[in-house]
């Protein structure tokens, strides 16, 4: 998170409606559709929003950055509210924002972040552009590729399950169907489509987690098409997992916390097992004894939430504290680079220590020996070496991030998914990185005057409803069609526009004439 240096002088701008004009409506179609698209991959869209600030309003790039980040803010407010009641798609106990891996990769990103600012202020403007480019044209490339994998192996299951629905149809007609395993095998036969079970990457290289959360769906889909219904109702049957209040009436254990007990009992074992993901079979009462409090550590929201409060305030005083317009704090004075590096080593303990806590958890439900892996869960039980890797990723991308000027979204949401996160938990997770900075930023530009507040409120508008069609389209589609892969295309999409939109605006800036010099931060 940083501040342009550029100074321009806020009466320089004029109001909203002042009049409004043409320029002001197209630009207001152009953040509408960008906060739609950005909204499904859980990204801020700041990568788009500045240039079409620049390019459309011919903003300084101050105040469209400064404009971005409240037009983001208005968006992140919506996926909070949105995703917060939502559940993990398979295991309903968990929030679908994963709050875990969160609390492992934010600190980071914000050091990195630091640090790529400073290389922000030392490396030419041209060399910067051209980084960036290739950064988002690579980074586009392959979640392009891989939202394209998932649509065709999508495209199997939804073909497989028009062959089940037909072929349960006729059994049922003719000796009443009594298990839809038979017809699983038969569909199978009959059509020649199996489910994914790949070690590594498949002839068509999609990864393994992919594979496997696919064949998951595809299981549940031959099951359900036993039945005589449509193949809308099939659907439709699958895809109830997705409706929020169900949810919260199937898996709300907090009640039912207050009398558990480990001696059996039908439904709790269930939910134990659900939770699980394993059958209620391969429970004994040490394992549940062992796998409770385990699960109601999955569950938690609030407290994980009141550590990203804290590293929102760290992040805010840090940036805030060395501004010379907001504190006084002359740059590269002693004190400056005090408060600039003073934050380091609080942000990598809490990275750190959450990062020994998701090992920790990992271990010990997997040695519970009643406990499978969801799919696109991250495998937190290697070594404490290995595991280093994770907090290491999130520094260099956040120092991608403060370099290039690019958004903590368009950084976490690709991240996760090459990690093999699921779709869906990844946009949720990048959703709340993108909200604890666009606030923070947002804050900053507030108290530095940078922002005028008929364009700010009225963008704020246009972005609050642009997410939250976006969401409302993305999440219907999801549960109507099952097509995870929309989201990853929403991921390329926001990625190549603003490939698009920055190359633009950057040969305008080769044209004005644009330095090759190096400086230094001081």
């Amino acid at each position: 998170i940083y501040i342009y240096p550029y100074i321009v002088v806020m009466s320089d701008m004029k109001g909203l409606f002042e009049p409004y004009d043409v320029y002001d409506a197209l630009c207001t179609f152009a953040i509408l559709v960008g906060s739609m698209i950005a909204a499904g991959g859980g990204l801020g869209g700041g990568g788009v929003f500045v240039p079409i600030y620049i390019l459309i309003l011919s903003f300084s790039t101050k105040h469209a950055a400064a404009l971005s980040q409240a037009t983001i803010l208005g968006g992140s407010l919506v996926n909070l509210i949105m995703n917060w009641r939502s559940f993990h798609p398979t295991r309903k106990h968990r929030p679908l924002t994963d709050f875990g891996t969160l609390l492992v990769f934010e600190p980071m990103l914000l050091v990195g972040t630091v640090i790529g600012v400073l290389l922000n202020v030392m490396l030419p403007a041209m060399l910067i552009l051209i980084l960036l480019i290739v950064t988002l044209v690579y980074a586009t490339f392959r979640t392009a590729r891989k939202g394209y994998k998932m649509w065709l192996h999508e495209s199997s299951l939804l073909e497989t399950l028009a062959a089940c629905v037909c072929t349960a149809a006729g059994v049922a007609e003719g000796e009443h169907a009594d298990d839809g395993d038979d017809v699983a095998k038969h569909s199978r036969q009959s059509t020649g489509i199996s489910g994914v079970t790949i070690n590594g990457d498949d002839a068509d290289g999609i990864s393994e987690d992919d594979a496997a959360m696919i064949d998951a769906d595809q299981e549940k889909l031959i099951k359900n098409s036993s039945t005589n219904d449509g193949y809308g109702a099939v659907m439709q049957k699958q895809m109830q997992m997705h409706d929020d209040e169900d949810e919260a009436e199937l898996y709300d254990l907090d009640t039912a916390a207050t009398v558990y007990s480990t001696e059996y009992d039908p439904v709790l074992w269930t939910d134990m097992a659900q939770m699980c993901g394993i059958s209620v079979s391969q429970l004994d009462k040490k394992k549940v004894e062992q796998l409770y409090p385990l699960m109601e550590r999955e569950k938690m929201k609030w407290m994980p939430m009141a550590i990203i409060g804290l590293i929102w305030v760290i992040s805010s005083i840090t940036s805030i504290g060395k501004n010379n317009q907001i504190t006084g704090v002359e740059s590269c004075s002693a004190l400056y680079w005090v408060i600039t590096f003073l934050s380091f080593p609080i942000l990598l303990a809490i990275s750190l220590f959450y990062t020994k806590q998701q090992y920790d958890l990992y271990e010990a439900k997997e040695q519970s020996g009643a406990w499978q892996a969801a799919q696109g869960d991250i495998r937190w039980n290697q070594s404490m070496l290995n595991m280093v890797k994770y907090p290491l990723i999130a520094t260099i991308a956040g120092l991608l991030g403060g370099l290039l000027g690019i958004g903590g979204g368009m950084i976490v949401s690709p991240l996760l998914m090459e990690l093999g996160v699921h779709p869906m938990v990844a946009a949720a997770t990048s959703a709340m990185c993108v909200l604890i900075t666009s606030s923070s930023a947002t804050l900053q530009f507030v108290l530095l005057d940078y922002l005028s507040l008929d364009y700010t409120f009225y963008f704020m508008a246009i972005g609050i409803v642009g997410t939250f069609i976006g969401q409302t389209v993305v999440n219907y589609c999801i549960a109507q069609y099952g097509r995870k892969s929309l989201i990853v295309f929403s991921v390329a999409a926001i990625m190549g526009g603003a490939v698009l939109l920055m190359g633009i605006d950057g040969v305008m800036q080769l044209v004005d004439g644009i330095s090759w010099t190096f400086t230094m931060p001081c």
